[in-house]
């Protein structure tokens, strides 16, 4: 048998028909997130990178 210790085969149609339903809405939402949180760090780095370029000198040699 294949698949995780304790977990039960689906070995029906409605039912494969069903988990394959949901895994695909939980793959897109985890596409989603994955999305947005790849436009948050790139937001946080241009931040970065515009406050140090407008950052006064320190005058340290």
């Amino acid at each position: 048998m294949h698949g995780r210790p304790g977990e039960t085969l689906v070995l029906e149609a409605p039912q494969i028909l069903r988990y394959e339903t949901d895994r695909t809405r939980r793959v897109w939402r985890l596409v989603e997130w994955a999305r947005w949180l790849a436009l948050l760090g790139m937001l946080c780095v241009a931040a970065v990178i515009v406050v140090t370029w407008l950052a006064p000198p320190t005058g340290k040699g």
